[in-house]
C-alpha cells in the first residue's frame, strides 16, 4: 500500500511529524489477536523530600535503566529492578527546579526512551 501526503499552506509550521506506518499483510484476524503495543510509563510520587518511581509496560528489549540528574548518575538499574527512590537533595537544580532523567538502554547501549521529570510536578 502506498501512502501520499500533501501538505498545503501559505504559513507553513516550523515542524511537521507524519506517522505514516501501517500494518502491511495482516488481516483482520491477525490485528485482533496481536495486543496494542503500550509503551513505557514512568510514574513519580513525591512523599516529604523522597522522590519514588516506578516504571510500567517496559519492553523486552529494555535491559538497563539508568538515572541521572544534571551530570552526575545517580542510579544504574536492570530492567528486573522497576522501582525506585531517589532524595531530592541529590538532584540537580536546572532553571531554579530540581530535575531528573530515567533513560532506558537496549543489549547493545541504544538509548530507547528517555523521561524527563521535574519536582514541581510531583
Amino acid at each position: 500500500m502506498i501512502s501520499t501526503v500533501v501538505l498545503l499552506s501559505l504559513d507553513p509550521p516550523d515542524f511537521v511529524v507524519l506517522d505514516v506506518r501501517g500494518r502491511q499483510h495482516s488481516t483482520t484476524m491477525q490485528a485482533a489477536a496481536e495486543p496494542a503495543a503500550q509503551l513505557p510509563e514512568l510514574n513519580c510520587q513525591r512523599a516529604g523530600h523522597q522522590i519514588t518511581c516506578t516504571l510500567t509496560h517496559l519492553p523486552a528489549t529494555v535491559t538497563r535503566i539508568e538515572v541521572t540528574s544534571g551530570v552526575r548518575r545517580l542510579l544504574e538499574l536492570d530492567a528486573r529492578t522497576t522501582t525506585f527512590t531517589l532524595a531530592e537533595q541529590d538532584l540537580a537544580e536546572v532553571l531554579g527546579q530540581r530535575e531528573f532523567r530515567v533513560t532506558l538502554y537496549d543489549t547493545q547501549g541504544r538509548q530507547l526512551r528517555e523521561f524527563v521529570r521535574n519536582t514541581t510536578f510531583l
